[in-house]
């Protein structure tokens, strides 16, 4: 038997699925790769409006999931952000979308 050791890991383990080995997502994934969150807040700036915003590392921009409901209401609003239609993952709740962008108001 050997052992192996190393000194402490520091540092970002990011992990994806990749649906069906499909091409089109892998290109998504590898285009926002550089890009992620490490903290956020929620800031209510009137009464039924919700603002979320990411705090980011890395270079790029930051590609999130929104459950059905987050679409419907990026869609209705004034936002800075870009929703992928053709990038989806199931979940129990329904597809989940990628939307790029640093903050989303609801």
């Amino acid at each position: 038997l050997s052992e192996i050791t190393s000194d402490a890991f520091s540092g970002i383990v990011r992990i994806a699925l990749l649906p069906d080995s499909d091409s089109k997502h892998e290109a998504v994934l590898d285009k926002f790769s550089s890009c992620y969150p490490v903290s956020g807040e929620a800031i209510f700036r009137e009464p039924f409006c919700v603002e979320y915003k990411w705090e980011k590392k890395g270079s790029g921009d930051l590609l999130l999931l929104a459950h059905p409901l987050h679409v419907q209401l990026l869609s209705n609003g004034d936002n800075d952000v870009t929703v992928l239609e053709d990038f989806k993952y199931g979940s129990i709740d329904g597809d989940v979308v990628g939307v790029v962008g640093d903050s989303w108001v609801l």
